[in-house]
């Protein structure tokens, strides 16, 4: 096997085909893709990252107080692969309702003012822009990961899970981030959906 085919097999066993084909779909629909961002994991005192992070910004004005409150949405993606393993996801029926809103969908975000309360943020937001979750019929709530050859290398087993710690420890960092940067004559609002 020539040197080139041994690259092409190696890189084929990883995750960079897929990051690559989903980055370049995410450049049709959103303003800002970026591959591998880097973050500060204080948890093991060095710098990593993460496969992809998008962002898109939307203003729009609220009716009382008349003021502009901007949103920036973004997707924080993690690319797996491992042929060793099936990755089984198991859901349940999804219900959603508006009343359920505050504290299970607006946990995460981080409202850059002192002046913006949140249950008038959350009924803003649930009429103006609706959250993607009300589009699903199940979500999932649990996975396994199944070794699929019995003398298969056991080589990272953990890779769903090692992918969402990933995802949040960059949420971490990023919301840090953003607290220490924000301007509060200038409210901002953030939904980061992790992948």
């Amino acid at each position: 096997m020539d040197k080139f085919e041994y690259l092409k097999n190696a890189i084929a066993q990883t995750g960079y085909p897929l990051e690559i084909q989903l980055s370049s779909m995410l450049d049709k629909c959103w303003d800002h893709v970026i591959n591998t961002e880097s973050y500060f994991d204080r948890e093991g005192n060095k710098l990593r990252d993460v496969d992809i992070v998008t962002s898109q910004e939307y203003s729009f004005t609220t009716k009382e107080p008349d003021m502009t409150l901007r949103m920036q949405t973004g997707m924080v993606i993690e690319c797996k692969k491992n042929p060793n393993f099936a990755w089984v996801f198991f859901t349940r029926p999804f219900r959603f309702s508006y009343s359920e809103i505050e504290g299970h969908y607006l946990d995460k975000i981080q409202c850059i003012t002192k002046n913006c309360d949140k249950s008038d943020l959350s009924e803003l937001l649930s009429n103006e822009k609706p959250l993607h979750y009300s589009e699903f019929d199940r979500v999932s709530v649990a996975y396994s990961e199944i070794l699929l050859k019995p003398n298969a290398s056991n080589k990272n087993p953990k890779g769903i899970f090692e992918a969402q710690n990933q995802v949040k420890k960059f949420m971490d960092a990023q919301f840090e981030q953003l607290i220490v940067s924000s301007n509060v004559n200038s409210p901002i609002v953030y939904f980061f959906f992790l992948v």
